[in-house]
């Protein structure tokens, strides 16, 4: 199987808790979850970083210190949105 990203929203509920109760899925955010069991979850995230943005957050444009690097600024993605939110996902510089 090829590594990929799973969101809650595309699958029912019991699905997903089988699926990592049964070690196929790890959590990498609320309602987030990947089939890579082996990198690193930050890795991960490093690799996915958009995909998972763009799912958390559509419509959100890059900005900022962030639009300047294309990415992270040390800890931090600037990002412009219609509501404010603080997303935590693994990894740091």
């Amino acid at each position: 199987m090829d590594n990929e990203l799973i969101f809650a929203a595309d699958m029912p509920r019991q699905t997903i808790s089988d699926r990592v109760g049964r070690g196929e899925l790890r959590p990498l955010a609320t309602g987030v979850y990947t089939t890579d069991l082996t990198s690193t979850l930050e890795a991960v995230v490093a690799q996915y970083w958009h995909i998972i943005v763009g799912r958390i957050l559509p419509d959100a444009v890059i900005t900022d210190r962030s639009a300047l690097t294309g990415g992270k600024v040390g800890d931090y993605l600037y990002l412009a949105h219609d509501r404010r939110v603080r997303a935590r996902l693994p990894g740091r510089s």
